[in-house]
């Protein structure tokens, strides 16, 4: 056996024990979320009503709730089985992606074993694959990508190139954040970097491209906004509006420099805008008319909602324009929370408090985190130096690090990416793609979202870890990895 299939059976061996002792620890696959997320269209039409309820959906792209929705009529009864094995299998499949794409791209056998095998008993791994939320798919699709992109750039083959765009673009219908101009993005810098290749990657990417507009065009046509998701205002109304203290908002209410909406934190139940909207007309859909799920949830897909959130949005952008103060204090509430470990993080706790001490003693040893606060802690409280001092030593201080050093070297490279040999080439490009995407997330994330910073993180936390093997190997023997620079 070679060297490198050794490595790849180590890494298999500790995801595997390491599982078996979560399990024995008491730690379970959570699919509570099912029928109480916002994101999800709730069961009984993921079951009765699925390709209705998907094409009119506006608040999420549609291949979660189409996965979601499968799942329940092929697994009747077994669902929860079905999720938990797919999400095992998901998990398993980014630790041994994450090792296979180090290797690729030059790392030792030992350094790629090493940090595959981080990642996998990394408690945020652990919690978010036991968790039926989107960031163990999407951290599995970004990886994917990332080896065709790899192969495609060493093979220059049409199909990896093609395989590459459609699992980026089943990202981009995945999870809103990664917008259809990121996907737009990969195109352009390929094509600018690969002029050889021009023809082939533009008609690669036309299918791809193509179901990726149609969603957003279908979301223009049905309801007057080009984008995946009509909530962008509530949420760019938390790291704008929600910022500023209640008795300062209501008195930029009662000046009319904002609306009476700033005054109701966004995601709100729909009674709560009783007196500020008028509710659209009944559509006949259920998914657009119900008020609440069966489930006792608000149902943020009802039709007013995109109202609601336009209205959020206007509010933000007039506050950002007359008040950046305020945008700025969110910015770097944010940006605070977004390198705290992913998986502090409320919506894990039960599992997270089922593993004991374990994700304290790997956060501090090896992400760095000094001060351990609640998973659930608030960034908007009163300030003071105190304050300040005990977030910045909650936060991952090592994993802060190991983030900037990954993007300062994807930087390096990408800028030599036009040089070399066709195999040096293909690992720069790669490298470079992969650390644009960090970038991506890092001002993205933390520019529109105060929340679930950490959260966002976790998706391109693999990426980390090849760079950090990748770096380790060429510090280890520079020869390795001279054609990188």
């Amino acid at each position: 056996m070679t060297p490198v299939r050794k490595g790849a059976v180590a890494v298999l061996i500790v995801f595997l024990l390491s599982r078996a002792l979560c399990f024995l620890a008491g730690v379970r696959f959570d699919p509570t979320p099912l029928p109480f997320y916002w994101q999800y269209i709730e069961p009984d039409l993921l079951r009765e009503d699925l390709l209705r309820s998907l094409a009119h959906l506006h608040g999420q792209p549609p291949l979660f709730n189409l996965f979601l929705g499968v799942v329940l009529k092929v697994f009747p009864g077994r669902e929860e089985l079905a999720f938990s094995g797919a999400f095992r299998v998901l998990g398993l499949l980014v630790t041994l992606g994450g090792y296979a794409l180090m290797i690729r791209l030059g790392a030792s056998t030992r350094a790629a074993t090493l940090a595959a095998g981080m990642f996998a008993i990394s408690p945020a791994n652990i919690l978010y694959e036991n968790w039926l939320f989107y960031p163990i798919p999407v951290a599995f699709l970004l990886v994917a990508a990332a080896l065709c992109l790899h192969r495609f750039l060493l093979h220059r083959a049409a199909l990896d190139a093609l395989f590459f765009f459609l699992v980026t673009a089943c990202v981009s219908l995945t999870w809103s954040f990664f917008h259809l101009l990121w996907l737009l993005a990969s195109l352009v810098l390929l094509v600018g970097v690969l002029r050889s290749a021009r023809r082939k990657l533009v008609l690669a990417a036309l299918a791809p491209l193509l179901l990726a507009c149609l969603w957003y065009g279908k979301n223009l046509v049905m309801h007057g906004q080009f984008s995946a998701s009509a909530w962008m205002g509530m949420n760019f109304a938390r790291i704008a509006t929600i910022q500023i203290p209640k008795p300062e908002r209501q008195a930029l209410v009662d000046s009319g420099e904002l609306t009476p909406l700033a005054m109701i934190h966004p995601f709100s139940p729909l009674r709560a805008y009783e007196e500020l909207i008028e509710k659209p007309p009944h559509t006949g859909l259920p998914l657009l008319d119900r008020e609440r799920k069966k489930s006792g949830a608000d149902n943020l897909h009802h039709l007013a909602y995109i109202e609601i959130s336009r209205g959020y949005a206007r509010d933000a952008l007039s506050l950002v324009t007359r008040h950046p103060s305020a945008y700025a204090r969110g910015i770097r509430n944010s940006f605070l929370l977004f390198f705290r470990p992913s998986d502090d993080y409320d919506q894990v706790a039960e599992n997270r408090r089922r593993l004991g001490g374990w994700p304290r003693l790997y956060d501090f040893v090896v992400l760095g985190q000094i001060l351990n606060q609640p998973p659930n802690f608030d960034l908007d409280t009163h300030e003071s130096s105190g304050y300040l001092a005990r977030m910045v030593f909650s936060l991952g201080l090592l994993w802060m690090v190991a983030y900037s050093m990954s993007i300062r070297w994807a930087w390096r490279i990408w800028r030599r990416s036009g040089r070399g040999s066709r195999r040096a080439l293909a690992d720069r490009i790669t490298l470079g793609w992969m650390g644009g995407n960090l970038v991506y997330v890092f001002l993205v994330g933390n520019l529109t979202e105060f929340g679930e910073n950490q959260r966002f993180r976790f998706v391109v936390d693999p990426f980390v870890w090849v760079f950090l093997a990748v770096h380790v190997s060429s510090w280890l023997s520079p020869s390795r990895i001279q054609s990188k620079g």
